[in-house]
C-alpha cells in the first residue's frame, strides 16, 4: 500500500492539485481495507489524469445509524452528460484528449466494485458549474455490547 500512496502523492504533485481529506481519523467503516484503499487511490487518479482540476475534496456529507455518505469530488470540467452511465462500465473510456493520460477503463469499475463488496453503492454525476462528484456509502460497523 505504500507504493500507491508514494505514486497517489507524486500525482498530485505532478498534476499540481490539492487533495482535502476532510474525514475525521477517528471514523471506522466496515469493509476490506485493502480495497477501499485502492478505491480510493482510484478516485484520485482518474481525478489527476482526466479531470483538468486543481483541488479534491473528500467528505462524509450524512451519517445514519447504519452508513456514512461520503462526497468525492473535483472542481474539474467533469464529463459529458451522455457518458455519465457508463463511467462504472468495465474498459469504458471517454475519447480522450491529447494531454491525457491513456489507461485500460477499469479504475471506476474497480472503485465501484470495490464499495459493492464492502456493502456500499455509488453514483456519479457532474456538478453544476464544473467538476465530477461520486457519492458512496459505506457501513458503519455494529459494535456489540457486552
Amino acid at each position: 500500500m505504500k507504493k500507491n500512496l508514494t505514486e497517489v502523492l507524486d500525482l498530485l504533485e505532478e498534476y499540481n492539485m490539492n487533495f482535502h481529506n476532510e474525514i475525521s481519523c477517528d471514523t471506522i467503516v466496515k469493509g476490506n481495507d485493502t480495497l477501499l484503499y485502492t478505491a480510493l487511490c482510484n478516485l484520485i487518479k482518474n481525478s489527476c489524469y482526466y479531470s483538468g482540476s486543481t483541488d479534491i475534496t473528500l467528505k462524509i456529507i450524512a451519517k445514519d445509524d447504519d452508513f456514512y455518505t461520503f462526497s468525492f469530488y473535483d472542481n474539474g470540467k467533469g464529463v459529458p452528460e451522455e457518458s455519465i452511465h457508463k463511467l462504472f462500465s468495465r474498459f469504458f473510456r471517454i475519447e480522450k484528449d491529447k494531454n491525457q493520460k491513456s489507461g485500460t477503463g477499469l479504475g471506476l469499475s474497480i472503485v465501484k466494485e470495490s464499495i459493492s463488496l464492502g456493502g456500499g453503492n455509488i453514483s456519479v454525476s457532474n456538478i453544476k458549474g464544473g467538476g465530477l462528484e461520486l457519492v458512496f456509502t459505506l457501513p458503519i460497523p455494529k459494535i456489540k455490547k457486552q
